[in-house]
């Protein structure tokens, strides 16, 4: 099994911008209100943005967060850790670095046509039984897309996705949150999900009912990896917030459907990380030189407040050989995950809320008929007042 030291990092502290009006208007992927006399001329810095996100209980890197959540942990590497059928081959990873040179002067639409193809290819190897069960074949070649995967390419979410405060009744939380700039819609560069050939009839008209987290975007549905690439001159920390808060949006989706199909209305997912299936996803940030891969979760607090955290499972130099190979190895194993862990979890929860209304109209039928005479009641009630 392939297997990854870890890496140290030192970043150097950037000074932050003030929060003024002004400066919150700079900020990458935060959006707020500007008169036509008003004008966006640059970026700020994005230890703001993260303090900002903070606001929205959305967190980055607070490793004693993953701490208390060992299932998520150990869940997340037990998907990238699996072995798999194929291996990257020598000439492969020459190809590859045989483009070095060339991504690191381009800009990132071309970073993402040129590289992920070399990365991740069209072809993918299963065993014959995941295609049909009677297929015994040991393994067998088809194209992920066959597999229902879907791979989106710089779309917007759809609107209202993102996890809000919510203040209920407080009304002081009322006025800080009308006092945040809103969060943009997440448009991460990659984001794959499924296709909707991927579920049965009644399971499409349950996407279709609950559509503002089914379907996160255009036929996208139940995403569960974003993936966002900087160039060499692209500011990797703006990167980082982008994948937190695009992958908040995706376990907020997740963990809405799981609610809806839970009896317990109080708060049926207070420790969901403590579940069989947890919500989260993935997320993966690259560059010409490196790459990051996060896992991205939920947890609430005693009070009932959901934050929404991601921390990193992995990194990758793609200069070296053995982590270039680790980096195919992970990514094929997350999309192979979606595909079968998760998309049995999705269509479990899709069944739940089916079953959930099923016995909803049963009862109310049921107390409909207790409730109402019969027609052969209300002859006989009207026999007897005759005769008396």
């Amino acid at each position: 099994m392939l297997q990854k030291n870890d890496k140290t990092e030192i970043d150097e502290p950037t000074p932050p911008l003030p929060l003024t009006e002004d400066n919150l208007r700079l900020l990458e992927g935060i959006a707020m209100p500007q008169t036509p006399s008003q004008s966006k001329s640059g970026k700020a810095n994005s230890s703001d943005v993260a303090e900002l996100l903070e606001e929205y209980n959305l967190f980055m890197d607070d490793r004693k967060a993953l701490e208390r959540v060992p299932q998520i942990k150990a869940k997340a590497l037990d998907i990238v850790d699996q072995e798999r059928q194929s291996v990257i081959s020598p000439e492969e990873i020459d190809n590859i670095h045989s483009f070095e040179k060339f991504f690191a002067g381009v800009n990132e639409k071309t970073l993402l046509g040129k590289f992920w193809p070399k990365l991740i290819r069209e072809d993918r190897s299963v065993r014959g039984s995941e295609v049909a069960e009677d297929n015994q074949t040991e393994t067998v070649v088809t194209k992920w897309e066959d597999c229902h995967l879907v791979r989106l390419e710089d779309q917007a979410f759809y609107e209202d996705l993102l996890p809000l405060l919510n203040p209920d009744n407080d009304e002081f939380l009322k006025e800080v949150q009308a006092s945040l700039p809103k969060m943009a819609t997440p448009q991460p560069d990659y984001c794959f999900g499924l296709l909707r050939e991927a579920f049965t009839k009644n399971e499409r008209r349950i996407n279709t009912l609950y559509r503002k987290y089914a379907k996160v975007a255009r036929k996208t549905y139940h995403a569960f990896f974003i993936v966002e690439f900087k160039t060499s001159k692209g500011d990797w920390e703006e990167g980082r917030t982008q994948c937190c808060r695009q992958s908040a949006a995706l376990v907020h989706a997740m963990r809405e459907l799981k609610k809806a199909s839970l009896a317990d209305k109080n708060d049926p997912l207070k420790d969901d990380h403590l579940a069989k299936t947890p919500c989260f996803a993935f997320s993966l940030l690259v560059s010409p030189s490196e790459c990051e891969l996060h896992v991205n979760w939920a947890e609430c607090s005693s009070n009932g407040e959901v934050a929404f955290h991601m921390d990193r499972v992995r990194d990758y130099l793609l200069a070296r050989d053995d982590e270039l190979a680790i980096l195919r190895h992970d990514v094929n194993n997350i999309l192979d995950w979606g595909l079968n862990d998760r998309k049995d979890e999705v269509k479990d929860i899709l069944a739940g809320i089916r079953a959930k209304g099923l016995d909803k109209e049963s009862k109310v039928s049921k107390g409909s008929s207790e409730g109402r005479p019969g027609k052969k009641q209300r002859t006989s009630h009207a026999t007897s007042s005759d005769v008396s």
